[in-house]
């Protein structure tokens, strides 16, 4: 299946800017897992985009550090799956916070 034909499913549902600084940040737990009734529903998957500056992320959940994870700078991430969605951790990867901005799917 196609990737396109993967979204094709999915209708956003929620959206976040967060700063990614020198702490390990997250998406916010109540966005990924929306379980406030009557919706009870989670993230299927999002859209991470990385507006200013860099940042080094994990899937696996592991710590990203300056010398574990991958680099994204003023780029996008698809992330398909709520597992993926979920262990995402993110620092920045340079001397200035980045600013990242998620959207959120659900089936």
């Amino acid at each position: 299946m196609a990737d396109a034909d993967f979204f094709v499913r999915r209708k956003p549902y929620a959206t976040e800017q967060l700063t990614v600084s020198t702490a390990v940040a997250t998406p916010t737990a109540s966005k990924v897992d929306n379980t406030a009734t009557p919706f009870n529903f989670r993230a299927s998957a999002a859209d991470v985009e990385v507006g200013s500056n860099g940042i080094i992320y994990t899937l696996d959940g592991s710590t990203p550090t300056a010398t574990n994870g991958l680099t994204l700078a003023s780029a996008k991430l698809t992330l398909a799956g709520y597992q993926k969605v979920k262990a995402l951790k993110m620092i920045r990867s340079g001397g200035s916070d980045a600013t990242v901005n998620i959207t959120y799917y659900k089936e």
